[in-house]
Protein backbone atom coordinates (compact mmCIF):
# COMPACT_ATOMS: atom_id res chain seq x y z
CA UNK A 1 0.00 0.00 0.00
CA UNK A 2 1.12 3.16 -1.18
CA UNK A 3 1.00 5.67 1.95
CA UNK A 4 -1.18 9.27 1.53
CA UNK A 5 1.29 12.25 2.53
CA UNK A 6 1.49 15.70 1.99
CA UNK A 7 3.73 14.98 -1.12
CA UNK A 8 0.78 13.05 -2.65
CA UNK A 9 -1.80 14.97 -1.32
CA UNK A 10 0.22 18.25 -3.38
CA UNK A 11 0.41 16.30 -6.33
CA UNK A 12 -2.86 15.43 -6.55
CA UNK A 13 -4.06 18.91 -5.96
CA UNK A 14 -2.09 20.65 -8.81
CA UNK A 15 -3.07 17.64 -11.22
CA UNK A 16 -6.81 19.06 -10.43
CA UNK A 17 -6.14 22.03 -10.62
CA UNK A 18 -4.25 21.99 -14.04
CA UNK A 19 -7.60 19.64 -15.35
CA UNK A 20 -9.87 22.19 -13.87
CA UNK A 21 -8.49 25.33 -15.49
CA UNK A 22 -8.08 23.53 -18.84
CA UNK A 23 -11.97 22.59 -18.75
CA UNK A 24 -12.67 26.12 -18.07
CA UNK A 25 -10.32 27.54 -20.40
CA UNK A 26 -12.34 25.15 -23.20
CA UNK A 27 -15.92 25.68 -21.67
CA UNK A 28 -15.13 30.07 -22.07
CA UNK A 29 -13.69 29.76 -25.81
CA UNK A 30 -17.05 27.68 -27.03
CA UNK A 31 -19.33 29.55 -24.66
CA UNK A 32 -17.79 33.50 -25.91
CA UNK A 33 -17.85 31.86 -29.82
CA UNK A 34 -21.55 30.77 -29.11
CA UNK A 35 -20.57 27.76 -29.76
CA UNK A 36 -21.69 23.74 -28.21
CA UNK A 37 -18.98 21.75 -27.15
CA UNK A 38 -18.49 18.32 -27.95
CA UNK A 39 -17.33 16.29 -25.26
CA UNK A 40 -17.61 12.73 -23.07
CA UNK A 41 -16.84 14.86 -20.01
CA UNK A 42 -20.29 15.93 -18.98
CA UNK A 43 -20.16 15.83 -15.45
CA UNK A 44 -17.29 18.97 -15.41
CA UNK A 45 -18.19 20.70 -18.03
CA UNK A 46 -22.13 20.93 -18.07
CA UNK A 47 -21.61 22.69 -14.54
CA UNK A 48 -20.71 26.43 -17.04
CA UNK A 49 -23.81 28.29 -16.97
CA UNK A 50 -25.27 28.96 -20.34
CA UNK A 51 -22.75 26.46 -22.00
CA UNK A 52 -24.44 24.04 -24.36
CA UNK A 53 -22.83 20.67 -24.02
CA UNK A 54 -23.77 17.36 -26.31
CA UNK A 55 -22.20 13.99 -25.52
CA UNK A 56 -20.51 12.55 -28.38
CA UNK A 57 -20.47 9.08 -27.14
CA UNK A 58 -24.00 8.67 -26.92
CA UNK A 59 -25.70 7.49 -29.65
CA UNK A 60 -28.00 9.40 -31.68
Amino acid sequence: MIPLTLDVMDSAAVIYADLYRRGQLIGASALVSGRRLVTDNLAHLSRIPNLVVENWATPV
